[in-house]
């Protein structure tokens, strides 16, 4: 959502689930450009996102970097994980496969 409201923020993390996005992967740029859409459709032309994630890599933070530094937005980074390859657990019990049943084994990068 939008908002400037630590406590909302607080609030809602707990509920962010990879299921709530409309592919899997990390897509980052494409992520800010669609986050910098919606604060200009609000109208608010210098906003900040925060960006939760388990991985960023170099060109992905450059591209994001560029991307918002031209709008005018900031890009706060949270970085969820452990530093050691780890798969994604599910709140249900199990881990989080990609379409070939293989699991998805991440690291805080």
């Amino acid at each position: 959502p939008l908002t400037n409201d630590v406590a909302t923020i607080k609030a809602l993390l707990p509920a962010l689930d990879t299921k709530i996005m409309p592919s899997s992967g990390h897509q980052v740029h494409r992520a800010i450009s669609k986050s910098i859409d919606l604060l200009q459709q609000a109208g608010i032309s210098a906003g900040s996102i925060l960006l939760v994630t388990p991985e960023l890599s170099g060109p992905d933070m450059e591209k994001s970097i560029e991307v918002a530094s031209k709008q005018g937005v900031k890009v706060f980074t949270l970085g969820v994980g452990t530093q050691q390859a780890t798969p994604i657990s599910k709140p249900e019990g199990g881990f989080i496969q990609d379409e070939k049943g293989a699991l998805i084994i991440t690291a805080l990068a």
